[in-house]
């Protein structure tokens, strides 16, 4: 056996290096990949976030409005039949009711919107994560090979 060594291969120092140099790039990219795919994402989160806030936020100003009305509805049903009453096409428990509904209605329909955005994508990289899994299998497949 003839362990000197030719100049036309590379040693194995330089092979080591050649590898950690490469497995640097590698982090890098996927580094740079995954910043991207969650900036990405973030609009679609943002987007998603302040649907259903409003929507939550109006459901609430609804519900107020609709707890409002019980109240007054109550207070309606509870007059004598002989009281004055001011003349009003609608009573005001009545436009409780109506403003409390549709807002309440507007509310439940944001917040549907925003849990449907939510669910529509995964704010984690996935792809990223993917990529790394693979390129984790690859290196562990080459240095199972080459052994």
């Amino acid at each position: 056996m003839n362990d000197v060594k030719t100049n036309d291969q590379p040693g194995m120092g330089s092979l080591v290096q050649g590898i950690v140099n490469d497995i640097g790039e590698l982090i890098k990219h996927e580094v740079r990949f995954a910043r991207a795919e969650i900036q990405s994402d973030l609009g679609k989160t943002k987007t998603a976030a302040a649907l259903l806030f409003a929507g939550v936020a109006a459901g609430f100003i609804g519900l107020l409005l609709l707890s409002l009305m019980a109240v007054h509805g109550l207070h309606y049903a509870t007059l004598p039949p002989d009281a004055d009453l001011p003349k009003a096409g609608i009573p005001l428990w009545g436009a409780y009711g109506i403003v409390g509904g549709v807002i309440f209605v507007a509310g439940a329909i944001l917040t549907w919107l925003g849990v449907d955005r939510f669910s529509r994508f995964n704010p984690l990289p996935d792809k990223t994560v993917e990529t790394v899994q693979e390129n984790v299998s690859w290196i562990a497949n080459q240095t199972a090979n080459s052994k």
